[in-house]
């Protein structure tokens, strides 16, 4: 009964809905919304200024079912089809039209042969920073982002000033060293004792050892020139920092030990051997002076002692260097002229571009000097137009109060001979009129002398 009052009387139940929106609390409060009339399609059809109209359309007899086309999803479904089926994408052609079992059977094969997943990873923990908060003091609460911040930065610069520590003093310092380190070659070159003992063991560990860490330097500091490929590791495991602490605090103990310095401190143990070693002026173990006694021997391809090389020797050795830089030299020249060509085919475009735009930038800057000069001027220019505007306009008050004061005295003059014109013309017609009698009193008597 009710959808049969909301279907009649649509506007009715419009009003109704609008009488309870007015009566009823804000939900706000707590209250409930108001059930509202709806008729069957949703709304009354009075929803906004315009109402809507529900038109009845006469059904076509000729659109039946069985007239539609095969791919209508509103025609009668065949035996077998599903109707209203979403296709299947088959983007990889899995299931071509008229596939047969063998096919089927082929790719459930060539499935069955994929490589079976690896289940190979590792559980990675958070690290757990509650002991550390615990001993700054500050468990149960929220770090500020500016501590965190500062603590983050100490620890990577920690971090950075640690491995800075484990390279070699011969990388921190920039000192000389090989580009390419044989260490086969080296190591048979070490000597070899038949009576061995517990020194030259040492000895030879520790040569050993120095050979791997030239070849470490050689790996993870390269310098120019070197043959190895970008991003070779080392092998070289680096020690400890407990057991490199360790070793320099016993080599230092033996070092003072040897200089009597036994009960000072580990920095005057180092300044008392630096003024042995250098502050005495004695400069026969620097670099400088020892590469001038070494020669080159282009048979070994090695540096040697320059006093047990005669002098044909150390001349081939400076030949085959200077061969040898010109033959680098001609290389490097022509890799950087292929690299040059490779930039030039590259970078021609914007090479052109950059031409065309420095020109117009030249030419608007030297238009921009060009206005600012004017600009410049034009402001001068006015400046010295205000300056001497007032005099200017003085100057021309002046003429003026001239020109007026001199109008004023020749239309008073004008005034005053116009004056006297008339006084002029007015005796010269009383004049006239004086002969006029004259004359006509004169005539009279001669008409009467005549009549006489």
């Amino acid at each position: 009964m009710l959808t049969k009052f909301l279907t009649v009387d649509n506007v009715m139940a419009e009003a109704q809905n609008l009488r309870k929106l007015r009566q009823i609390q804000t939900p706000l409060l707590g209250e409930e919304n108001t059930p509202l009339h709806a008729a069957p399609g949703g709304g009354t059809g009075y929803e906004s200024v315009t109402p809507r109209h529900s038109v009845s359309f006469t059904p076509n007899p000729l659109a039946t079912p069985f007239r539609v086309g095969e791919s209508d999803a509103s025609a009668t479904p065949r035996i077998g089809s599903t109707p209203l089926r979403t296709p299947l994408r088959d983007n990889l052609n899995l299931n071509p039209d008229g596939s047969d079992p063998s096919s089927k059977r082929a790719l459930r094969s060539a499935f069955a042969n994929l490589p079976k997943p690896a289940n190979d990873f590792e559980i990675v923990l958070p690290e757990d920073d509650d002991a550390e908060d615990d001993a700054n003091g500050v468990a149960g609460t929220e770090e500020d982002a500016a501590e965190r911040d500062a603590r983050l930065a100490r620890r990577r610069a920690e971090e950075e000033r640690k491995a800075l520590a484990r390279r070699s003093l011969v990388v921190q310092r920039g000192l000389p060293r090989p580009v390419e380190v044989d260490v086969d070659r080296l190591l048979s070159t070490l000597p070899t004792d038949e009576a061995a003992n517990e020194l030259s063991v040492a000895q030879k560990l520790v040569d050993a050892e120095l050979i791997r860490l030239l070849q470490h330097d050689t790996i993870a500091h390269p310098l120019p020139g070197t043959s190895r490929p970008g991003g070779t590791k080392s092998l070289y495991e680096h020690p400890t920092d407990d057991d490199v602490a360790s070793a320099k605090v016993l080599v230092l103990q033996e070092v003072a030990s040897s200089l009597g310095l036994s009960n000072e401190a580990d920095s005057a143990i180092s300044q008392r051997l630096s003024e042995l070693t250098l502050g005495s002026g004695d400069t026969s173990t620097s670099w400088a002076s020892v590469r001038e006694t070494l020669a080159f021997e282009a048979q070994t391809k090695q540096w040697t002692d320059a006093s047990s090389l005669t002098p044909a020797v150390r001349v081939s050795g400076i030949a085959y260097l200077l061969d040898y830089d010109r033959d680098t030299m001609a290389r490097e020249a022509e890799r950087t002229n292929k690299q040059e060509k490779k930039l030039g085919v590259q970078l021609g475009g914007y090479q052109a571009r950059s031409k065309a735009l420095t020109k117009r930038l030249t030419q608007s800057f030297e238009a921009l000097q060009a206005g600012a000069i004017d600009l410049e001027s034009l402001r001068h220019l006015s400046t010295m137009e205000r300056g001497a505007a007032p005099a200017r306009v003085e100057k021309l008050t002046m003429s003026v109060d001239s020109l007026e004061r001199r109008e004023r005295g020749l239309q008073d003059r004008y005034r005053e001979l116009s004056e006297e014109k008339a006084a002029v013309l007015e005796r010269i017609a009383a004049l006239e009129e004086q002969l006029m009698e004259s004359a006509a009193a004169m005539m009279d008597g001669d008409d009467v002398e005549m009549e006489a």
